[in-house]
C-alpha cells in the first residue's frame, strides 16, 4: 500500500490497515489518530510530529524508524518492534508497550507518563530526561 493512498482511505474514514508494508515511507506529521495499523511494516520509517493516538499497532514492525515528537498518547503497542527506533521527545502517555522490543531505541526527552512498560526490552535503551518513569 502506498502511503498516499493510506492517507486518502484514512481522511474519507477507513481505519483498518492491518498488515500493509510502508517501510522506508516518508509519513511525517500525518495524522492517523485511531487507526489499525496492527502488524504493519513500518521499517525505517519517518513519521516524525506524526499524529497516532488511540492507534492501534499490536505487532507492528517499527525497526530503526523516525518517530521523533510523535504523538502515542493511549495508543497499543504491544509486542512492538522498536528497535533501534528513534522516539525523542514522543508522547508515549498512556501507551501500552507491554512486551515491546525497545532494544537500542532513543526515548531521549519522551513522555512515559502512565505507560505500561512491562515484560519490554530495554536493553541499550536510552531514557536521558524522559518524564513519567519510576526511579
Amino acid at each position: 500500500m502506498k502511503a498516499d493512498r493510506l492517507l486518502k482511505q484514512h481522511v474519507t474514514g477507513e481505519r483498518a490497515f492491518l498488515g500493509a508494508n510502508l517501510s522506508e515511507t516518508n509519513l511525517n506529521d500525518v495524522d492517523l489518530s485511531q487507526a489499525d495499523l496492527t502488524q504493519v511494516n513500518l521499517k525505517g520509517a519517518k513519521l516524525r510530529g506524526a499524529k497516532l493516538s488511540g492507534s492501534q499497532l499490536k505487532a507492528a514492525i517499527l525497526v530503526n524508524a523516525d518517530l521523533s515528537y510523535a504523538i502515542l498518547c493511549d495508543s497499543n503497542l504491544e509486542g512492538v518492534d522498536l528497535s533501534g527506533a528513534i522516539l525523542r521527545g514522543a508522547n508515549l502517555s498512556g501507551a501500552n508497550l507491554r512486551g515491546a522490543n525497545l532494544k537500542n531505541a532513543n526515548l531521549m526527552q519522551a513522555n512515559l507518563t502512565d505507560s505500561n512498560l512491562s515484560n519490554a526490552e530495554l536493553k541499550g535503551t536510552n531514557i536521558k530526561g524522559a518524564i513519567g518513569l519510576d526511579a
